[in-house]
């Protein structure tokens, strides 16, 4: 395993004492999103029928995976007070933060264009799975936009 993502499956595992959810939101909404978000972007990119079959395949049993976090994380943050809730989007943000950058540090970028690229998708990932935590209750726009520094 690379060594960025061990360490984001041991962070996510050390979050589980007391209450499991935010360890489930870091697996499902973060790690297992991205999954789903990597393989669709690899299925447009592979054209290999066979390719084509597995993906859409590993795929469906990904979206199933996030599904069931949605549904179950939604449940969980319903009565979560605002300050426990803050602190989870926090947590969670810099999990995808040190993972992201860390995945893309070990990438060799030969020019300022690239880093700039390679910073957009992070801060683009960051969004796709901002908007998640956002529709199961997590936060609302308001304090995702506040916390993450963006005007409203």
């Amino acid at each position: 395993m690379h060594p960025t993502l061990k360490a984001a499956y041991e962070t996510a595992l050390s979050w589980g004492d007391g209450d499991p959810s935010l360890m489930v939101a870091a697996f499902t909404i973060i790690l297992e999103a991205e999954a789903v978000f990597a393989l669709k972007y690899l299925g447009r990119w592979l054209r290999c029928p066979k390719f084509q079959r597995i993906n859409a395949r590993i795929c469906k049993d990904e979206a199933r995976h996030l599904a069931f976090g949605r549904i179950y994380l939604k449940q969980q943050f319903e009565g979560l007070g605002a300050k426990k809730r803050i602190q989870a989007y926090r947590r969670l943000r810099g999990l995808w933060q040190d993972t992201a950058f860390g995945m893309a540090d070990h990438f060799w970028f030969p020019n300022f264009l690239l880093r700039r690229r390679c910073r957009s998708w992070v801060e683009t990932g960051w969004q796709d799975h901002r908007n998640i935590l956002i529709s199961i209750g997590l936060v609302d726009i308001n304090e995702a936009r506040q916390i993450d520094g963006t005007p409203p």
